[in-house]
């Protein structure tokens, strides 16, 4: 089983993890708060992680690493001035 955490320090950025309690999440970005909201967690469309298999990105870099960072782009709009 995999476990989705989000940053509290970089609220744009998502960990997954075999680890359940997060510890093995990076620190840069601590703390880690475990996502509550999904009962399973979704890798593809419509696949849950048991599905997905050993050739999914990050089920090779949760069993290569031991973890996996995704960010979320950030919705702030910053305007030039010229």
């Amino acid at each position: 089983m995999i476990s989705l955490f989000q940053s509290d320090a970089t609220p744009g950025v998502f960990g997954f993890t075999r680890d359940a309690t997060g510890q093995n999440l990076p620190t840069r970005f601590a703390p880690w708060r475990k996502n509550q909201q999904a009962s399973s967690l979704f890798l593809g469309a419509g696949e849950s992680s048991a599905q997905v298999g050993t050739g999914d990105p990050v089920i090779r870099a949760v069993d290569a690493q031991g973890f996996y960072l995704v960010g979320a782009p950030s919705r702030q709009v910053r305007y030039r001035h010229w």
